[in-house]
């Protein structure tokens, strides 16, 4: 039985590699990769069963270092106020506070620069969280302050003052507040901006709407505590903008002391309930490295709509561990917004129900399904791998995520809904970035970085099979998207801008071994402003029709552009008579002269001249990857693509023979091709691995990996 690819590894275990680009002007240089080669995984050491980072402060720690209270000597510092002590409390000794105290370290000389980058985190037990306004757990005068602040349900904030005014990065509290966390904010001096990670995962930022007159980055006693009801411990002040991999590294360094063992945890999922002991809901929510498996298969139902939130890192989601006919979340939508994530074989299928606990317009006329998707994904060094989205009202699946990888998935019948507040609104999967290309926005504030679309199936959306925004570097890579018919969309779409033009920068793409069937245009290619160009590379695109449907998306695109556009479209375009049957297949080794190149802006009305984008090279490369001709893309995605091939359920197999058939059509709802199907609630009690994080055999994978790899196998039909 054979394995998943070497690299496609438990993102409970890994390495965090920092990758940098190198520009198209040093030919001989690598150019950029995403994370993971062939399998899109994780790299980690054999059986490790920790967290592993390739960053190291030891050699720089004088310099960077200029503040550190641990309490371990019982020594304070500074002053103890109020009645704030010193205390044991199981992983040495810390400063216990019950609301009324705090510990004030006067200034010293060296603290903070002027203006200066600095870095201040904490580790914190909060045993109230809502016992004051605001529980800052450090805080410099009127400056800065890390703190929690009482906002309606609470939120962790880190903030600063400068002379134009405050700047907050916030974020909602976690599911349970009465743990220990890891608390860092850090400022960078350059942009003005800040940051705030929890547990080593950066959760907000300002995002360009920073303070870049901060005096100092300590100009007053620092205070510790004040107004916080719990335990503070193992403080550091760092005199540098830390990366998220510095942070991830000292997070690890001193996990084991507060949260316990880093090894994995199996969670076992032994009912369809939506939440409670032993539910799926239950299994995301815990904290720490852990893998989710399934005793039960059916429906989770969650109807009319509700969602699972994943906010923990290090998760591994293997729904190829489910009995047949495996795990289907209905009406649900799936959102991450954390890192190193793995999530395999799930089916989500979300709906068009009305939500009674949501207004169904808000005052700017949004529906309560313009912003629904099948998943919403953010965070770093995520792999969604043979899932199966459909039935959503707007994208099936949105991402912002960092390094990203979209692997076999089956992307199928995202709604046409009229009840999206722009109407009928069918989108696939759209992959956004931020940042305005007017400045410079640091790269580990980027969205969208490194993303992969590689093997995924594609089907009966009208559009986005993806659409990449402006900053992202994406590899679009041996997917098979099979259009309608009626809808004026693409296959591809690549922007230079995001739709409202206040985000984007530069596009990097590699577009190889890619087939379209049925649709209208292969390729979009979007620049706004005209000014940002873009890297794109095209090869080996595929491109399949009838005679009768070439008339049909000549009459749909004629809709949608200028005279002169059309003219382009129509410039050296063949209407064969006849091809395979009443098939034509079109290979296009050079895309950018092809008809099927439909190139356009539609906020600005001039035509684009490829040249300022075409490039020779790929500008993202996935060393190690098998790439496949496109002529047997098609053949491979319809029967490995999506969650369980080897075990679909109706509505997978169904989309799959339709697809095989070549029938067109798009839906409007759920309801158009009999909802939702009852799936048998299955059980199967699981035997795990007795030594998990042992590697038996020696070949480089855990046992609890290799289980893993053979569940999936199984599933796959391989």
């Amino acid at each position: 039985m054979t394995c998943l690819p070497k690299t496609t590894r438990l993102v409970t275990l890994v390495v965090v590699v920092v990758l940098s680009m190198a520009p198209m002007s040093q030919a001989a240089e690598p150019l950029p990769i995403i994370p993971g080669a062939a399998g899109f995984g994780m790299e980690t050491p054999a059986g490790s069963g920790r967290h592993l980072h390739d960053v190291s402060l030891e050699d720089n720690w004088d310099a960077l270092l200029v503040g550190h209270w641990d309490f371990d000597e019982g020594k304070s510092g500074g002053t103890l106020e109020g009645d704030a002590a010193l205390v044991a409390h199981g992983q040495g000794k810390g400063l216990k506070l019950n609301g009324k105290g705090h510990l004030s370290l006067a200034r010293a000389d060296g603290y903070g620069k002027a203006g200066g980058s600095f870095t201040i985190m904490a580790w914190v037990y909060m045993e109230k969280p809502f016992g004051s306004l605001a529980a800052s757990a450090v805080k410099d005068g009127g400056n800065w302050e890390l703190a929690h602040v009482k906002h309606g349900v609470g939120k962790w904030m880190f903030g600063a003052k400068g002379e134009q005014g405050r700047s907050h990065a916030m974020f909602v509290r976690d599911v349970d507040e009465t743990k220990w966390r890891h608390i860092a904010g850090v400022y960078d001096g350059g942009t003005g901006d800040l940051r705030l990670y929890i547990n080593a995962c950066k959760v907000s930022d300002t995002r360009g709407r920073g303070v870049k007159d901060l005096a100092a980055a300590r100009s007053s006693d620092l205070t510790l505590g004040k107004g916080l009801t719990g335990l503070i411990d193992d403080v550091m002040f760092f005199d540098t903008a830390l990366t998220q991999e510095e942070i991830v590294a000292l997070h690890a360094d001193r996990h084991d002391t507060y949260l316990g063992s880093n090894r994995t945890t199996v969670y076992k999922v032994t009912n369809l309930n939506t939440e409670g002991p032993g539910s799926l809901r239950a299994a995301l929510e815990a904290v720490g490295p852990r893998v989710v498996v399934f005793e039960v298969a059916g429906n989770i139902d969650f109807t009319p709509f509700g969602s699972l939130n994943i906010r923990h890192p290090y998760l591994t989601v293997a729904g190829q561990t489910a009995p047949s006919p495996g795990i289907t979340l209905k009406g649900c939508e799936f959102n991450i917004g954390t890192h190193d994530v793995l999530l395999q074989h799930i089916r989500i299928r979300t709906g068009d129900l009305l939500d009674p606990n949501r207004p169904e317009r808000n005052q700017s006329g949004w529906s309560q399904w313009s912003e629904r998707d099948c998943m919403k994904v953010s965070g770093d060094r995520i792999v969604i791998d043979h899932c199966s989205f459909s039935w959503s009202t707007d994208e099936l699946v949105q991402t912002t995520a960092r390094h990203i990888t979209f692997r076999q998935n089956l992307f199928g019948e995202c709604l046409d809904s009229p009840k999206h507040h722009k109407g009928a609104h069918s989108k696939a999967l759209l992959i956004l970035d931020q940042g305005h290309p007017s400045r410079e926005i640091p790269e580990d504030q980027r969205h969208s970085r490194y993303v992969g679309v590689v093997g995924n199936l594609f089907a009966y959306n009208a559009d986005r099979h993806p659409q990449a925004t402006g900053g992202a570097k994406v590899a679009i890579i041996n997917n098979f998207i099979y259009g309608v018919t009626a809808k004026p969309g693409a296959g591809i779409t690549l922007a230079n801008a995001s739709p409202r033009g206040s985000r984007g920068g530069e596009i990097w793409a590699t577009v190889v071994g890619n087939h379209f069937d049925n649709v209208p245009a292969a390729v979009r290619f979007i620049s706004r402003p005209e000014e940002i160009h873009g890297k794109v590379f095209f090869d080996d695109l595929l491109v399949s029709y009838t005679a009768a449907e070439r008339i049909e998306h000549a009459k749909l695109i004629r809709k949608t552009v200028d005279d002169q556009q059309f003219q382009d479209y129509l410039a050296g375009k063949t209407w064969p008579e006849q091809g395979e049957g009443d098939l034509i297949h079109e290979h296009l080794r050079d895309p950018w002269k092809a008809s099927h190149m439909l190139l356009f802006r539609h906020w600005i009305g001039k035509p684009i001249n490829p040249d300022t984008a075409k490039v020779s090279r790929p500008p993202v490369v996935v060393p190690g990857l098998q790439i496949k001709p496109a002529d047997q893309v098609r053949k491979w995605t319809l029967a490995n693509a999506g969650a369980r091939p080897a075990d679909r359920d109706p509505v997978d197999t169904r989309v799959i023979e339709q697809v095989r058939a070549r029938e067109d059509g798009i839906i409007k709802s759920q309801d158009d091709v009999g909802g939702w199907p009852e799936l048998a609630e299955n059980r199967r009690e699981l035997t795990i691995p007795g030594n998990p994080s042992g590697d038996d055999d020696g070949d480089g994978y855990t046992n609890l990996e290799q289980w893993l790899h053979a569940c999936a196998a199984a599933v796959e039909g391989r």
